[in-house]
């Protein structure tokens, strides 16, 4: 085999698209084949391949579409969704030594569940804290350069966990450049 197609969810692979692509998995537009349901100059993040056979995918074009009854769901949707009831509902947690995940608009790490934000109806939202986000709507109404000041208040507490010694103005310029990565402030 030449090549093959990694997964259709990038989440599947613990490493940054740089690794991925150090690593010989690329983003499959960067190599002319594209997936069936988007448009051809379209870069999809979660449709990537590796080369077995470095250059092969070099010139190719083409376009990947999975295989009839693929996708279970949409052949029978009734059907499935019969079976997936048969199942027991899937809860998200936040366990104990698990890596932590980051607030998407603040930064605060997400070590517990009482640590996230909640929806509208109760459920936990593990995209967001509980200062960020309540009730299924954000907290506060800031912009990126309001959060970072109002969380720069918190650099004493930064301070202690890192070992480091920042200042808050330091405090402050490490976040703006750290939130354009955030999901809130993309």
């Amino acid at each position: 085999m030449a090549f093959r197609f990694v997964s259709p969810f990038s989440d599947c692979l613990p490493v940054c698209l740089e690794e991925r692509c150090f690593s010989g998995i690329f983003v499959i537009p960067c190599l002319c084949p594209y997936y069936h349901d988007e448009p051809k100059e379209s870069e999809v993040p979660y449709f990537l391949a590796q080369e077995l056979i470095p250059g092969y995918l070099e010139g190719m074009e083409g376009t990947y579409c999975p295989p009839k009854g693929y996708f279970v769901a949409d052949e029978r949707p009734e059907a499935f969704a019969a079976f997936e009831s048969t199942f027991p509902l899937k809860e998200k947690h936040l366990s104990a030594g698990q890596l932590p995940q980051f607030c998407q608009s603040c930064g605060m790490p997400l070590t517990q569940d009482a640590d996230c934000g909640c929806e509208a109806d109760g459920r936990p939202n593990f995209d967001y804290c509980s200062y960020c986000y309540k009730e299924g709507a954000f907290t506060g109404d800031y912009t990126m350069e309001g959060m970072a000041e109002c969380c720069s208040q918190f650099v004493d507490h930064y301070n202690k966990e890192s070992g480091q010694r920042l200042t808050r103005e330091a405090y402050k310029e490490m976040l703006l450049g750290f939130y354009p990565r955030l999901k809130r402030w993309r």
